[in-house]
Parts: C-alpha cells; sequence; structure tokens
C-alpha cells in the first residue's frame, strides 16, 4: 500500500483575531505531512504560533507572509523534531516573540526575511536543532 503524504496550503489571504488564548496555532502537521503558506499570500493572526511541524519528518513552510500581531510570546514558525522553512517574510510586531523556535533535532532554514518588532525577541531560536540564516538575500532585522 502506498503511503499518501498530507499537505495543507493557505492559499488565500486570511485574518485571525481571535486566537488570543495561551496555545493556538493556525496550521499544524504532525508525522510527515506539510503545512504551507503559498506565494504572495497573507497570514494575519493573533494566535500563539503561525505554523507548527510536529515530529517525524513534517514540515511548516512560508513562501508568502506570516505577520505576527499576538501582544506577546507569538512564534511564527515552531518544528520539534520536524523542519521548517522560511522563504518568505515573518513580522512579529510585539514582545517577546520568535520568528522560527526549533527544538528536538529540528532543522530550520531562512532564506527571505524575519522582521522582529518588540524587546526580547529572536528571529531564530533553537535547542538541539540545526538552523541555518542562508543565502546573500536573507536578513533578520530588529525594529
Amino acid at each position: 500500500m502506498l503511503h499518501q503524504v498530507q499537505k495543507a496550503v493557505l492559499d488565500q489571504d486570511y485574518t485571525i483575531t481571535n486566537g488570543g488564548a495561551a496555545s493556538t496555532s493556525v496550521l499544524v502537521a504532525n508525522d510527515g505531512a506539510t503545512v504551507k503558506i503559498a506565494s504572495g499570500k497573507k497570514l494575519e493572526t493573533d494566535t500563539n504560533v503561525g505554523l507548527i511541524a510536529n515530529a517525524n519528518g513534517a514540515v511548516a513552510e512560508n513562501e508568502g507572509t506570516i505577520k505576527s500581531t499576538r501582544t506577546d510570546k507569538g512564534i511564527g514558525i515552531y518544528a520539534k523534531a520536524a523542519k521548517g522553512n522560511n522563504i518568505g517574510t515573518i513580522t512579529m510586531d510585539n514582545k517577546e516573540a520568535v520568528g522560527m523556535l526549533g527544538l528536538v533535532g529540528s532543522t530550520l532554514i531562512n532564506t527571505k526575511k524575519i522582521s522582529l518588532g518588540g524587546v526580547s525577541s529572536a528571529g531564530m531560536y533553537g535547542e538541539d536543532s540545526d538552523l541555518t540564516n542562508s543565502t546573500t538575500t536573507s536578513e533578520i532585522k530588529c525594529k
């Protein structure tokens, strides 16, 4: 039997304004699945996390724009034993935010832009993970 890989793609602009609870997210990939924001599309959210990749080859990928409006502790892409790719723009407006967070053997790659607007924030943060800010056009900016 052939195993079919699952994929969820946000292919239109989308805004969430009621995600203020402590543990909320927009799209979650588990066990080899992929979640993605398509090129040219924007996710504006006040959830705790924009995209999550959780274990066993799961992938969270941003080709468009993630804009976090959460007042504190927002995360653009979160990976746990998985992979996170940013080839678009991640904007974290407020304090204690992380553009890309990797835990437990994750791989994070930024090839475009992460912008931070608040204190005590990090563009990329990893624990026991591989982080790469690659290419000559990638950047992490603090306002």
